[in-house]
């Protein structure tokens, strides 16, 4: 039977990373997951760098590896958005422990896959928006500095 053949999506393709296997129950990497859905990809990083659970940086890597993808370095990072990031169950490996009396206990050791897309910021990024703030209170401040002259000369003039 022959194979259909996917359409290449160009740069959309590229912007994705996915980590399968990783040797950590699914409910613990959702934790990490949720803290960056949605985040710029730079604030994300950060977040991780700070957050001292095991999954933040199999999750910091994986999104460092999608820039990658992206054809961006990490100091672009600003320009990218985590669009979706999903946990999935992966495999179970079973175990089981001697006990008592003959008996075994199971140990299940749970694996997760993780996949993660990135998307283009397409607003204004918060960073442009504190650049465009601090230009204008540095205008304001400009202004009221040429309005407070003229009074000063006054000032002077009368002493």
């Amino acid at each position: 039977r022959p194979v259909p053949q996917r359409e290449s999506k160009g740069k959309e393709e590229g912007m994705k990373a996915v980590l399968r296997n990783y040797n950590q129950a699914v409910r613990k990497v959702r934790l990490v997951a949720n803290l960056v859905r949605g985040k710029r990809a730079d604030e994300a990083l950060l977040m991780l760098a700070h957050t001292p659970r095991k999954a933040s940086k199999a999750v910091a890597k994986l999104i460092k590896s999608a820039l990658a993808n992206a054809g961006a370095s990490i100091e672009e990072a600003a320009a990218f958005r985590i669009q979706t990031i999903a946990v999935d169950k992966g495999i179970v490996l079973r175990r089981y422990m001697p006990r008592a009396r003959g008996m075994a206990s199971p140990i299940r050791r749970e694996h997760s896959h993780i996949s993660l897309s990135l998307a283009p910021v397409t607003g204004p990024h918060e960073t442009n928006r504190r650049v465009q703030q601090a230009g204008k209170e540095k205008q304001e401040d400009s202004v009221r500095e040429s309005a407070s002259e003229p009074t000063k000369q006054v000032a002077q003039d009368k002493k």
